[in-house]
């Protein structure tokens, strides 16, 4: 973990479970409660990244505001807002972040491969 100038920022890598929806969710904990997560697929073939912005979290589900999406894939880049997505979940209970996406684990970053993540508080 890096603490510059009072933000604290740690970064690392999970495998998904290959799953979505509210009774699959992911989540992440750290020491710290995270402000911001970012998180993406290093991968060769395309790239899937987002940005939540967890300063309005709460203790139970619901949709972030706002996340930025973007979906790189045989160079049809796209902008998706999950924040106009009712399928999209977070909550945030002390520091573990918890997610789901209801109809789709590429949306939910729940990939049997490698995530990378970026947590801000």
């Amino acid at each position: 973990m890096d603490n510059r100038g009072g933000a604290k920022i740690v970064t690392g890598t999970y495998s998904g479970h290959n799953q979505s929806g509210a009774s699959n969710p992911n989540s992440l904990t750290f020491d710290f409660v995270p402000k911001m997560l970012i998180l993406w697929v290093p991968n060769g073939t395309w790239q899937y990244n987002t940005i939540i912005n967890l300063t309005s979290a709460k203790e139970t589900y619901g949709r972030p505001s706002p996340v930025i999406t973007n979906i790189d894939s045989d160079d049809n880049l796209g902008e998706y807002y999950h924040n106009e997505d009712s399928n999209f979940n977070f909550k945030v209970v002390g520091t573990t972040v918890y997610w789901y996406h209801n109809t789709s684990r590429r949306h939910q970053f729940s990939f049997s491969g490698t995530t990378a993540y970026m947590a801000i508080g």
